[in-house]
C-alpha cells in the first residue's frame, strides 16, 4: 500500500496490528502480521524495487513477535550484499 508520509501513523498501525484477532465460535486466534516500510526518497525507482526493499526490511524482525513494522534503510541492503559476497566466495 502507498501512504503519504504526513498520514503515516506508526503508533496507530502498530496498535492495530498487535490487537489483530480472528474469532470463531470455539476459539480466538492472534494473527501476526509483519509490515515492511520503504520511504520513497523522490528518486525514480521501479515499483518492484520499492516493494522488494520493503519486503527485505521484514527480514530484520521475522523472529520478533512484539514488533510488527520494519523500516528499510541502506544498512539492510549492504548487509545482504556482504552476505551474498561471502557465500559466493565460500563456494
Amino acid at each position: 500500500m502507498l501512504v503519504p508520509k504526513d498520514e503515516w501513523d506508526p503508533v496507530k498501525v502498530e496498535e492495530g496490528l498487535s490487537k489483530l484477532m480472528i474469532k470463531n465460535q470455539h476459539a480466538e486466534y492472534h494473527v501476526l502480521i509483519h509490515t515492511g516500510v520503504y520511504e520513497i526518497d523522490g528518486s525514480e525507482k521501479d515499483v518492484s524495487v520499492m516493494f522488494d526493499r520493503a519486503l527485505l526490511s521484514i527480514s530484520t524482525i521475522s523472529d520478533e513477535f512484539n514488533v510488527h513494522i520494519a523500516y528499510y534503510d541502506s544498512k539492510i541492503r549492504e548487509q545482504l550484499m556482504w552476505d551474498q559476497k561471502n557465500i559466493l566466495t565460500a563456494c
